[in-house]
């Protein structure tokens, strides 16, 4: 009975996560707020790369995403408000990182997660270019991306780590993904 409570308890609290997160996503849809969503391998440099961004047109640490050298690091989404010179402003989302092979019931867990994907106006797919598996990773990626019936959003493919990948296989990965809009950066 303890453990059945806790079950509804922890479903309850979900569901109200789960309506939340969809008012936060019709206040943004009815003030026209783009979105961008940032969706990649687990440890990939996700949320390294947003914090790039936020100390770039911010400034404030305060408003920095939990980073970590570790697998999961991001557990749940993390949503940040850009502020560009240009006075343009959008919602940058960092996502729980994915994984090869997960399974469909473990899918339908983060689904409530990874709505926001679902709902931005561009995805941007970080990838750790140093990786020897870099390219399976992209196609875990793009799988769950599927699942989520996101694979046909306006993408950009960001390989990251460039300072520490070899040559040899940036190359391999630049070819393999030539039909991305590609960017090679450092989160570093």
């Amino acid at each position: 009975r303890h453990i059945e409570r806790r079950i509804t308890k922890a479903e309850k609290e979900l569901a109200e996560i789960v309506a939340s997160r969809k008012n936060a996503r019709k206040k943004r849809l009815a003030n026209e707020m783009k979105t961008v969503a940032f969706v990649g391998y687990t440890n990939a440099g996700k949320s390294s790369s947003i914090n790039t961004l936020i100390h770039m047109f911010q400034g404030d640490k305060k408003k920095e995403v939990f980073v970590k050298n570790m697998l999961f690091a991001t557990l749940e989404t993390a949503t940040r408000r850009i502020k560009l010179p240009t006075n343009e402003e959008f919602i940058i989302t960092d996502t729980v990182g994915f994984v090869s092979n997960l399974p469909h019931h473990l899918i339908e867990s983060f689904k409530s997660t990874l709505e926001e994907v679902k709902e931005a106006s561009l995805i941007v797919h970080v990838v750790d270019a140093s990786s020897e598996t870099a390219l399976e990773q992209i196609k875990a990626v793009e799988e769950v991306l599927h699942e989520l019936d996101a694979l046909d959003k306006k993408t950009i493919l960001v390989l990251n780590k460039i300072d520490k990948a070899e040559l040899a296989l940036l190359e391999e990965i630049k070819v393999a993904t030539e039909h991305y809009n590609t960017v090679e950066i450092s989160a570093k």
